[in-house]
């Protein structure tokens, strides 16, 4: 009986599990609706898909360099952008937002902007 539990536990486990990573980050837009619309309505991805910052960055203000086409650049978490970092722009972090997920990084942004903001987490290289 207690094996029967371990395996249905198992099987329960892996089918809320995406297949592959690529399937974790791929956005709901690109998903098939489950009202059987042909995709469902675009919905915002939270962070990127490359390195995020860690608390550990904040701690050694590491100057990491950008991997993002336009990373925009904000005086507040989710505030209008005023200025726009690229790759092979940098930029010191100095803050994790960690009451937010994590999502949002407060450091200075070198490069075209020269100023201290958030950016979005996740859009840093390796």
């Amino acid at each position: 009986m207690r094996i029967r539990a371990m395996v249905i536990a198992a099987v329960l486990a892996a089918s809320l599990v995406p297949a592959t990573a690529a399937q974790a980050r791929q956005p709901a837009a690109a998903q098939p609706a489950a009202n059987g619309a042909a995709y469902a309505a675009p919905v915002t991805q939270a962070g990127g898909p490359y390195r995020w910052a860690t608390a550990e960055d904040a701690y050694y203000q590491r100057r990491l360099t950008v991997c993002a086409d336009s990373l925009e650049v904000r005086h507040t978490r989710g505030g209008a952008a005023f200025g726009y970092l690229g790759k092979p722009q940098t930029f010191t972090v100095q803050g994790v937002d960690a009451e937010f997920g994590s999502e949002w990084v407060y450091g200075f942004a070198y490069g075209d902007v020269n100023a201290h903001g958030y950016v979005q987490n996740g859009w840093f290289c390796l």
